[in-house]
């Protein structure tokens, strides 16, 4: 398995995440600014801890993903 293989892997386990996560959001069973918060914390931690390069490439996959459909999703003004 190569970069892309692995690549591809953690980009569609991301995005099924995202689905889930924006389930959980449309019920009211969590609140986004919350979770984006929550993750930007991860993202801090990994950080300060120098953790892999790697190991937050899929938390900010889904930080975009969710930032991204919360404009998506906003009403006109």
């Amino acid at each position: 398995m190569n970069e892309e293989d692995i690549a591809a892997i953690l980009a569609g386990q991301t995005a099924a995440i995202a689905v889930i996560c924006e389930l959980l959001i449309k019920d009211k069973q969590l609140q986004r600014d919350d979770l984006c918060r929550g993750l930007y914390d991860l993202l801090e931690r990994h950080r300060m801890a120098n953790a892999n390069v790697y190991s937050v490439g899929p938390i900010r996959h889904l930080l975009a993903i969710l930032e991204a459909n919360q404009h998506a999703l906003k009403p006109a003004e």
